[in-house]
């Protein structure tokens, strides 16, 4: 930093901050400021840990103390009084007979820093020290040695963890939970802290750990209550003159819940399992959605706003908060002088709601053409992001696990509601999409190149799966929350013909005026499904499972 010549410096923390002037810098007016900022960094304390040389063990000894042991004496009590005097018991013959060392664990430490690491790590930082304070050939060539051997023992110890965990994620020992767990980690998605510092509002700033996980349950906390909890409720009008009085719970009930549960599966928030009682998630968001007519826009402004005032009404009446700053507008047309009309004047408590060009709902991007374009390119930039850590721990896997690594966490984000956004350009679907898939095929064929890879189903064939599958369910199972994407049965035939059995199987294809709706749900899936009724007798299978089972080998054929 620079200062006017005959000018000095000035600070409020000058107890953590001095300056030096170092003189002028080159022809200028200008000073050279030397400033010194006398701060410490807060970091975690360093935790001890034990490391047990289970190979060097006097295992005789320890059999010998055992045998010798009266366990009718020893064990009395309860069952947890035994299991306690028993533990105990092994770790006081574990402390006697097996070594162990002890040394500090930073929490910054690498997986692979071990025992051996620190020890090396701490003869590098007394080398240093000596040949700092006495600068003698000896010494610094002492320091150059524990150098060489401190990254002798890196490599080692890298190449060891290494080894260990491709034998651990290769073979069959270990769990799916657990495998689960160590590829996240080392994917760099378990880091131990990724939340940046957080400001208390005494203005201080959180920085341990501790610290933030109590702001940050301070702040959910707040949220989570409401203005007046004091205030009742509104009361809501009976719609039924059944009551429920009493509720009986027997234990053959209750024991044939907790059989159901798995004990390799965490409880929920009131370590309840989510069986007992059983929940349902929802969506916090709500979406509406107005025609409109060119002629009458400012009419379908004035019903905007009405349902926004009935909205604001109902959460003052029952203490809920909305979120002005969060709510979008979005104006869907494909007329090209749609920028010509003013903008609409839509308001939520007060506060002006301006058009955007695309909005978010539910991790689906609609754009003002529904082209689907924006939502394919933040896929493709999610899939590059995912596919490129899977190159990263590939050594450590064999091409099952590579496989099933890109099944689990890349192929999702391809999958995630494809039927909403089925109408988005083909050469954003094959050109993009497909080519991921193809990369992780040659990841997987360089594991296994004389194998080929049948598991690779199209990506445009499972698409096609699934929305024949949503048919089903709308016209066959009759799914409630479906009814609205129901398409109507063709008029019966007027002359008896060869697909006239049929006919009343199929349904009304919409019709479609440009390529854009042509590739939309309901027409795409209608032909479909039409040509599904009309080579195949698949859709009179009640099962869905069957039906999908037989809709692949269809789609294959």
């Amino acid at each position: 930093m620079g200062t006017e010549a005959g000018q000095g410096c000035m600070s409020d923390l000058s107890e953590l901050i001095t300056y030096l002037p170092l003189g002028m810098v080159g022809s200028s007016d200008h000073s050279a400021v030397l400033t010194t900022i006398s701060t410490t960094v807060v970091r975690d304390e360093a935790t001890a840990r034990v490391n047990w040389l289970w190979s060097r063990g006097d295992w005789d000894s320890l059999k010998e103390n055992l045998d010798s042991i009266v366990w009718t004496e020893l064990l009395h009590g309860d069952v947890y009084t035994q299991v306690e005097t028993f533990t105990k018991l092994l770790l006081s013959l574990q402390k006697n007979h097996i070594p162990s060392q002890t040394y500090k664990s930073k929490p910054h430490d690498q997986p692979w820093f071990g025992f051996q690491c620190r020890r090396a790590a701490d003869n590098k930082s007394r080398a240093w020290l000596r040949y700092k304070s006495h600068p003698s050939q000896l010494n610094k060539h002492r320091h150059k040695e524990v150098c060489k051997t401190m990254c002798q023992v890196q490599k080692q110890a890298i190449q060891r963890w290494r080894e260990d965990l491709k034998a651990k994620y290769s073979g069959q020992s270990v769990s799916s939970k657990e495998w689960w767990c160590g590829m996240k980690q080392q994917q760099g998605l378990f880091a131990d802290n990724t939340i940046p510092p957080l400001t208390k509002p005494n203005g201080s700033v959180a920085v341990r750990d501790k610290d933030k996980a109590e702001l940050l349950a301070a702040h959910f906390s707040f949220k989570m209550s409401v203005p007046d909890p004091s205030r009742e409720p509104p009361e809501i009008p009976s719609l039924t003159r059944a009551s429920l009085k009493s509720l009986a719970v027997n234990n053959k009930e209750v024991e044939h819940q907790l059989r159901q549960i798995d004990s390799k599966k965490a409880l929920g928030p009131d370590n309840i399992s989510h069986l007992i009682p059983e929940a349902q998630a929802y969506a916090d968001d709500c979406t509406l959605a107005f025609p409109c007519d060119r002629c009458d826009w400012q009419d379908t402004v004035c019903r905007i706003n009405l349902a926004l005032d009935n909205i604001v009404t109902w959460s003052s009446r029952w203490q809920v908060s909305l979120a002005p700053d969060k709510t979008q507008a979005l104006l869907i047309s494909r007329r090209q002088d749609i920028t010509n009309l003013p903008a609409p004047d839509i308001r939520l408590e007060g506060r002006s709601l301006p058009l955007q060009r695309s909005i978010s709902i539910l991790g689906v991007e609609f754009d003002a053409g529904l082209t689907f374009t924006s939502h394919a390119r933040r896929v493709a930039i999610n899939l590059a992001w995912r596919l490129s850590c899977v190159p990263g721990i590939s050594h450590l896997l064999d091409a099952k696990g590579v496989e099933v690594l890109y099944k689990a966490q890349v192929r999702p984000l391809m999958e995630y509601t494809p039927l909403a956004w089925s109408s988005c350009s083909p050469s954003y679907l094959v050109a993009t999409l497909d080519r991921v898939q193809r990369r992780a095929q040659r990841l997987v064929s360089n594991k296994r190149p004389h194998h080929a890879l049948d598991s690779f189903q199209p990506l445009q064939k499972r698409r096609d799966v699934a929305g024949l599958c949503v048919m089903h369910k709308a016209l066959n199972l009759h799914t409630p929350h479906l009814a609205a994407i129901k398409l109507p049965r063709p008029p019966p035939p007027l002359h008896s013909t060869r697909v006239a059995p049929h006919r009343q199987e199929q349904v009304t294809v919409p019709f479609s005026r440009t390529e854009h709706h042509l590739r939309s749900f309901l027409p795409r899936y209608g032909r479909l499904w039409n040509q599904l009724v009309h080579q195949t007798d698949l859709h009179h299978h009640a099962s869905l499972q069957n039906f999908k089972r037989g809709v692949n080998s269809w789609l294959m054929a």
